[in-house]
């Protein structure tokens, strides 16, 4: 995420956000809308959102793959 210019103070804060995108998808959310939300919420790039909520999912999550479209 460091290459794209994704950072967090600490690494527990990222994996707290990555569990969030996963708890979201659980709930039903998809991909684009919880990309949406981290934009509204972060100054965050489109690109930068997209691959955040991609990285979150295929590291905690990868059952909810088929939601990212």
């Amino acid at each position: 995420m460091e290459s794209i210019g994704v950072t967090f103070s600490s690494p527990q804060v990222a994996t707290q956000q990555a569990q969030l995108v996963c708890k979201k998808l659980a709930s039903g959310e998809t991909g684009t809308e919880i990309a949406e939300e981290v934009l509204s919420q972060t100054n965050l790039t489109t690109k930068q959102a997209a691959y955040f909520v991609v990285d979150a999912t295929k590291a905690y999550c990868p059952q909810y793959a088929s939601q990212l479209t």
